[in-house]
Order: C-alpha cells, then structure tokens, then sequence
C-alpha cells in the first residue's frame, strides 16, 4: 500500500515552495524564469496543446487552487546529476560529446544544454496524471524526487510474443483505456511504485509508463538532454550520430547488448521516422557527423551479419522487444571497426 503523507509535511512542501526557498537559494532556479505549463484542462479542450506561459511564481501562486491543476516540465537543472555508483548510466551522452571532438570538430551550432543542462527538474501541483505512454526518443530515464510523494506506474505486457506490431496494438488499446478496459486488462500488468524523497526510480527506454501526483513536488528527472517539451530533433539527432562515431573508441569491457545496439544504428540511419508528427515544422539538419556516423552504423549492422538496412529493422521488430539480446562479441566489433581508428605511433 502505499505510504501517506501527512498534512504537516505536505504543509511544510506547500510553504516552502510558495516562498520559492528550495528553488532559488538551494537549486538556483529564479522565481522569474519564463517557463510554459502543461494545464489539465487546456490539455481535455485539445491534447495536443496543453500549453500554457507562466513563469514560477505565477505557478506557485495557483498550486492551491483546484482549478489550476498543472505541470512544469522542463525548469533547468544545471547542478543536478547521478549518486557517484550510478554515474556511467550517463556514460552515452559523456563518450558521444566528450569523446568525439578531436575527430569531429564542433563548428556547427549546438544546443547549450549538450554541456550545461544534462537533465532537468519537473514541478507539479497536486492531482496532475500523465497518461500512460513511452519516451519516443529512445533514451533512458532517471528520477528522484525531492520534495513530496509521487506514483509511478510501469505497464508490462503480459506475454510479449508478437514482437513489435503486438506491442504497438497493444498500446494503441492502452491509450484508450476507457473503451478497451475489459481488452487492457487481460493484456497489461500495472505495477505502482511510491516514489519519495530519497529514492531513486531507473527506467530503460521505450517502457511504457503513467506518472500520478498526489502531493506537490519537485523532482530532477533524467533523460539525456530532451525534455517532454520542444527541442529542436537535430539536438537529439547529434547526440546520436556521436554515441555511433564513439562506438570504435568505447573500451571492450564495456558490454554491448545487440538489441539496443542496432536500434542506435537505426535511429542514425533512418532518422527522418523518429520526428513527430506534431512538429512539421523540425527537420533533420545536417552536420559534419552524419556522413561518418552513418558509415560507422552500416558498418556495426555489417559486423552483426545484417546485409541490409531493412534485415536489421526487421529482427528489431520480432520478438520480445524487452529482451536486450544477446551479449555482442567485443573483440570482433573492436578489430571490425580498426578501420573508424586513427594510427598510433
């Protein structure tokens, strides 16, 4: 069951978040910061755009009135970072960007966030849900909460024989869970995880997931560099394109999974089916990397026994899309990509 939070502490988060104290002098986050909110009922009048400007005081102004039920989801989060054990869950992002500048030089516009803002914070008013869904941008998530309490739930299929087009079904049927109760039922487990100061909750990428919030609070949540709001793809796209290019250079200790391995070269190769249908107005920009990023992914695809783009998406696609794969031969990999590896004397 779940742990209750009694109306002394939830009094204590109220007040000391109207006062802007945890998030000015100890997270260094203005009062005044521009910010847009995602508003519960913006978002029934029309889902896909919830939106709201406001900054952080005209947030904390409303969090104690029922009628203004929101969420901030992208406040900027300079400090925040893993427990020192958990550190190289972060190891993509620091290879792709710290470990590529020698061989491809950064000359192009980049987002400051690559450098400064390697995760963000999120602020909630009581009672904000987050339907179920997944994180389409194919990264890893970390959360820890710091004030407040919060509900986390982790849908998992019950038999995942099918392989992608079973799960896609099924989680078209999830989205519309009133209609298809009696469906999501015998196809979904749920599990709640109470998530409190203290704790921290890892996901992997693409799970299946919903958020509820019955106290206010304010928690760092960790996905590389994206947020749930409008970055621009080709930030994300470059990031990609450098985890390949570092890929030759990794140390053979690390494992590679095969699964998550071919989905990178994927999302490299076939990048323009990873922007969403929302925002017509992004484009797949190009870079300095995208020629050697993307001969890199065919070469690994190659190396795998994959003779074409479209033999690799289809073993993506079948069977148990949970199960990372098998354990890639590091040895082999290392001495197939000599060729991405400069001389040494």
């Amino acid at each position: 069951m779940p742990r209750v939070v009694g109306d002394d502490y939830t009094g204590k988060i109220g007040s000391a978040l109207r006062n802007n104290k945890p998030l000015d002098l100890k997270y260094g986050i203005s009062p005044e910061t521009p910010l847009t909110a995602h508003d519960c009922r913006a978002r029934v009048l029309d889902p896909v755009n919830p939106h709201q400007p406001c900054t952080i005081d005209s947030f904390l102004a409303n969090m104690n009135d029922p009628t203004k039920i929101q969420c901030i989801l992208d406040l900027p989060w300079m400090h925040g970072g893993l427990p020192r054990r958990l550190r190289n869950l972060d190891h993509g992002l620091r290879c792709g960007w710290g470990g590529t500048t020698r061989e491809c030089p950064i000359y192009l516009a980049v987002h400051p966030e690559n450098f400064v803002n390697k995760s963000w914070a999120m602020l909630h008013s009581a009672g904000y849900v987050t339907n179920p869904h997944h994180d389409a941008d194919g990264l890893s998530t970390w959360v820890g909460p710091e004030d407040g309490m919060k509900f986390w739930v982790v849908f998992r299929l019950k038999s995942t024989k099918g392989g992608r087009a079973h799960l896609a079904k099924a989680i078209m049927m999830l989205l519309n869970y009133p209609t298809n109760r009696q469906a999501v039922e015998q196809c979904w487990d749920a599990e709640v995880v109470t998530l409190l100061p203290g704790d921290i909750f890892i996901q992997p990428p693409g799970q299946v997931h919903g958020v509820n919030l019955l106290s206010r609070y304010l928690d760092a949540t960790k996905a590389q560099f994206l947020t749930n709001q409008t970055h621009a793809y080709s930030y994300a796209l470059e990031t990609l394109r450098r985890m390949v290019i570092a890929v030759p250079h990794l140390s053979r200790r690390i494992p590679l999974y095969r699964r998550p391995l071919i989905a990178l070269c994927l999302m490299v190769l076939k990048c323009i089916n990873y922007i969403s249908s929302d925002a017509a107005e992004r484009s797949v920009s190009a870079s300095d990397t995208e020629a050697l990023a993307e001969e890199i992914s065919n070469s690994i695809l190659a190396c795998l026994k994959f003779k074409s783009v479209g033999a690799a998406t289809t073993a993506l696609y079948k069977d148990d899309q949970y199960v990372p794969g098998e354990l890639v031969d590091r040895e082999e990999l290392h001495q197939h990509l000599a060729q991405f590896r400069p001389p040494v004397a």
